[in-house]
């Protein structure tokens, strides 16, 4: 998937107008969810992201596992 397809589509779900807005929100949800996957897992979903995205999602800085308040508060 191309990054302005991305971009758009999480746009258009989430009323956020601003694509530098959009883009940090992006980039920020896909490193934090990065951070709790196996490096398998973090190469297979992130396959289909455009390169940009996939670089984010796919930093290898794994750490323990948190609960889902502590990924709310990264």
């Amino acid at each position: 998937m191309q990054l302005q397809e991305s971009l758009t589509r999480i746009q258009e779900s989430t009323g956020i107008e601003d694509p530098d807005a959009t883009r940090r929100l992006i980039t920020a949800t896909l490193e934090t969810l990065g951070e709790l996957l196996p490096k398998a897992e973090r190469i297979r979903i992130g396959a289909p992201l455009s390169r940009e995205l996939r670089n984010a999602f796919s930093s290898d800085r794994s750490q323990d596992m948190f609960v889902l308040e502590e990924f709310y508060k990264r």
